[in-house]
Parts: structure tokens; sequence; C-alpha cells
């Protein structure tokens, strides 16, 4: 499928993210399902370690979620943003990130990590049972956690596409999103609600009729639904960038090919 590159309406840039995501199922999910399958192991066979009440599995298993995200997210980025620009896609696109750019990755994966870590600790709580710690920070934590998601929320993009440092990328990313910050945020509620809607649907119903198959469907469902927000931000991107700077499919293509020359050095 060709795609247009223009500045999308919130409505369009969904649409479109779907399509580039129907467009390239098989590899987005067959990524998906193999980099969360370590993620299947610990929902399924992993043995339950508690501490005071807290669930020390769950809390692994989330943790190696958001960091599985972020590369997850560096691969789809790699390939569906070429596809997107109507570039050619060579065999080694499909698997390979330059190993040099592996370590910084993995530090911007650790940094957006950091962003939940007072979610993170909500949830400890959640899990100990205190209640009224849980309401309350929620309630403080709510506000700065979200302006920071938002902020950094293309630095992937920016890495990706523009070969930029993790500095740059987190640098790039807070000026893109400048201003237009709350319909990215819609973007991500809208996506998130309609998730949580499908998957919790269809799980309890399997849930109810195949209870040993729960633990399977709810590790098929997060490769399925997963990729489709990252297939999105590559359309939410580009919106950015014609939108603030310009840049036409000629000059995206383009600074993509000389972003591709530096990195083989």
């Amino acid at each position: 499928m060709k795609y247009e590159l223009k500045n999308y309406s919130f409505g369009q840039a969904i649409g479109k993210g779907f399509n580039l995501y129907l467009d390239n199922f098989f590899y987005v999910v067959g990524i998906s399902l193999i980099l969360y399958l370590p993620l299947f192991y610990f929902d399924f066979f992993a043995e339950p370690i508690e501490t005071e009440g807290f669930n020390k599995t769950y809390f692994y298993g989330l943790l190696y979620y958001i960091i599985t995200g972020f590369f997850l997210t560096a691969i789809i980025t790699q390939i569906v943003s070429k596809k997107y620009l109507g570039m050619n896609v060579s065999t080694k696109d499909y698997y390979l990130i330059n190993p040099p750019r592996l370590f910084p990755l993995f530090l911007l994966a650790i940094i957006d990590i950091l962003i939940y870590i007072p979610w993170l600790i909500v949830v400890f709580y959640y899990y100990s049972k205190d209640v009224s710690f849980v309401i309350q920070g929620l309630f403080l934590l709510l506000i700065p956690t979200i302006i920071l998601m938002v902020g950094i929320s293309v630095s992937i993009n920016v890495f990706i596409m523009e070969n930029a440092s993790v500095i740059e990328s987190l640098k790039r990313s807070w000026r893109l999103t400048k201003g237009r910050r709350w319909p990215i945020f819609g973007i991500i509620v809208f996506f998130n609600a309609l998730n949580w809607l499908m998957t919790s649907h269809i799980t309890n119903s399997i849930a109810d009729h195949y209870p040993v198959a729960y633990d399977m469907s709810e590790y098929l469902l997060t490769s399925l639904v997963d990729p489709i927000i990252e297939c999105i931000f590559v359309v939410v991107y580009y919106n950015l960038r014609i939108e603030k700077e310009g840049f036409n499919v000629e000059h995206l293509a383009d600074q993509f090919t000389r972003t591709e020359k530096m990195s083989e050095y």
C-alpha cells in the first residue's frame, strides 16, 4: 500500500497506523511473539515468588515487558518507517539493529523505565494492600508522569530515524511534541482503553470457558495488540516533523538514507 506523507488529523493518524499494522502484520506480530516469549514463561511456568505479600515474579515480568517493549518499538519502527516512506527494505533490515546502537538503545529504555518507577512503587503498595498510599500516590504522580511520558513519546523514533544520541533523542522528542501533547496523550489513552476493553473481554471469556488457556491467550493477545501503537507512532512522528519542520517525503527519505550510511561506520 502506498502512503501519502502529510499531516494527518487525530483520527486519520490512528487509521493510518492501523493500515501500517495490517500491511506488515506477519512481521510485526512475529517479532512480538518472539520477544514476548519469556513473558509467557513468567505468566505460565515460573513459580510465584512472594515476599510479604508482594509477587516478585509478576514484578520481574513487568520489568521485562517494559524493556522488551522498547526493543520491539525500535525494530518495528525501523521497518515500518521505511515502508511508510515507500523505500526498499533489505533482508537484514528485518532482524538487524546496528550493534553499536544496542547499548544506547538500552540506556534509552532504562530512562523510560525510570519515568515509571513511581508507578511501580504504587503497584508494590497495591499488592501490599496499602490502599491509602495507592490513592495518594496515583493523585500526586499522575500529572508529572503523563507530562514526561508524552514528552519523550517519540524519542525512540528520533533515535532510530535520525541516528541521534540518547540525550538528543530525548531533547528532540520534547521539542517535537511541544504544543501537540494533548492530541498525543489522546491517542495513547484511546489505544490503551481500546486495548484494555478488547483484551479483558476476550481473556475473561476464555477464562470462563477454557481456564487452562488463559495465560496462553493473554500472551497471544499482547503480542497481537502491542505492535499497533508502534505503527501509530510512526505516523505521529512524521506528522510532527511535517508540521514543525515542513519536511516532505523526499527530505525524509534522503535523511533516512544518510542515517543508514552513517550507522555503518
